[in-house]
């Protein structure tokens, strides 16, 4: 068993949209709870664990947990800051760009008790430019668990299919889904409502 003396603890990151606010642009992320980069030291060694699937790209959250682990996470830019800062905070993050740089905007959790998750890796992988508005209404639809709010800013967002939206992401659909979706080839996601997790021995 291989004794460590540092954990980090770090939730794959997926794009979902993005959208202006004003002249300046945004992006949409969510942090992922079952899909996960383990980064273990001990003394000057480092160990990796992870079990990110190929489709969701697993390389991009590895790189930036290792920077955070290393303390170089000041060095990300763009699409990188983006990814590594989501991690800190976890839920849905929303970022606008300004000055060139990505700013935290706003952060909701999910209610994982009302809505289901899934990624077809097979979907088109591309970010939907969104209105600010329904943007921001559908990411109150997901903190307060509001089923009809979901399904209506879904037309701006992405699409809806029945009673389920679906939205092109970085990695993949995302489908939102309030039942079960039983479909072959889809991924199950549980969003991450909480922060990396940093574990010291002591």
């Amino acid at each position: 068993m291989w004794i460590y003396e540092e954990l980090y603890s770090c939730p794959k990151t997926i794009l979902i949209s993005k959208t202006f606010i004003g002249k300046y642009p945004g992006i949409l992320s969510m942090s992922l709870g079952n899909y996960r980069a383990n980064v273990l030291k001990k003394g000057s060694d480092w160990f990796l664990f992870h079990n990110i699937p190929l489709e969701l790209d697993p390389d991009e959250t590895i790189q930036a947990c290792f920077q955070m682990a290393k303390g170089l996470s000041y060095e990300q830019k763009g699409l990188k800051k983006v990814i590594t800062t989501s991690m800190l905070y976890g839920g849905l993050t929303l970022f606008v760009e300004v000055g060139g740089e990505p700013v935290l905007l706003n952060m909701e959790p999910v209610d994982t008790d009302v809505f289901k998750f899934y990624i077809d890796p097979r979907g088109v992988r591309t970010l939907k430019e969104s209105g600010f508005d329904q943007l921001s209404l559908f990411m109150l639809s997901l903190r307060e668990g509001l089923e009809d709010l979901m399904r209506e800013t879904c037309v701006e967002v992405g699409r809806r299919e029945g009673n389920t939206c679906v939205i092109p992401t970085s990695v993949g659909e995302l489908i939102v889904s309030t039942k079960e979706v039983v479909r072959k080839g889809l991924m199950r996601i549980i969003p991450d409502n909480a922060p990396l997790r940093h574990v010291v021995k002591v």
